[in-house]
């Protein structure tokens, strides 16, 4: 059994307020999200959030080359973090995570052009990636070895795909976004969205149970 998410601390009302409901508005209009909606988790963002004028809008997506199962019985999954100011999506801004070197790469969609940064991961986000991909690793072995037989008639199928959202790594974000509030409101904007980026935990999919399925299809 994988660990349990903690509870993402992304200050997601029940209810959104009415600037965030025109926030979402705005954001599900913008051209960034029509190229993505297909790619989407889900059609609700898994976080809403407000810092002063500014309201934060995240949604998991999938890679373009991602599948939904991958070898090793789990998938982490990029996100898009929309940001709404004055009526108007002022920043796109997707993270992604490299499990392998352990950091994210932070890009703005708004300026193509512009190099993606490249920062490391939390210590938690760094620590949840490790943990769960062990975890995936072993139930997948397990199954393998409850099943040691090869027939060539016979699949393995994930049965039981569990969906756990991305969030904040709070202990990263609050000193991070303090540090940027010392730069002055002009610099803080652009420095908040790498501390969200650098403290971002991925969501991800990953395979609880399995099934072998034999014979005709």
């Amino acid at each position: 059994m994988l660990p349990e998410a903690p509870a993402p601390p992304l200050k997601t009302p029940v209810r959104l307020s009415e600037d965030q409901r025109d926030a979402l508005e705005l954001v599900q209009a913008s051209a960034e999200y029509a190229s993505l909606q297909d790619r989407l988790i889900s059609l609700d963002p898994n976080g809403v959030w407000q810092e002063e004028e500014y309201v934060f809008i995240a949604y998991d997506f999938r890679n373009i080359h991602q599948m939904i199962e991958s070898e090793n019985g789990v998938v982490f999954h990029d996100t898009v973090i929309f940001i709404v100011s004055n009526e108007s999506v002022v920043h796109v801004v997707t993270l992604s995570p490299d499990t392998q070197k352990r950091r994210v790469q932070i890009a703005d969609l708004r300026n193509p052009d512009e190099a993606p940064r490249y920062e490391p991961m939390s210590k938690q986000a760094a620590a949840q990636v490790t943990s769960v991909r062990l975890a995936a690793s072993k139930a997948k072995a397990q199954f393998h070895d409850a099943h040691e037989m090869i027939d060539l008639e016979c699949h393995n199928f994930c049965v039981d795909l569990i969906y756990v959202p991305g969030h904040h790594d709070n202990g990263c974000l609050t000193p991070c976004l303090f540090a940027c509030g010392l730069l002055g409101k002009v610099k803080a904007i652009p420095c908040g969205a790498l501390c969200y980026g650098a403290c971002w935990v991925p969501g991800y999919h990953w395979c609880n149970r399995y099934e072998r399925k034999c014979g005709g299809w």
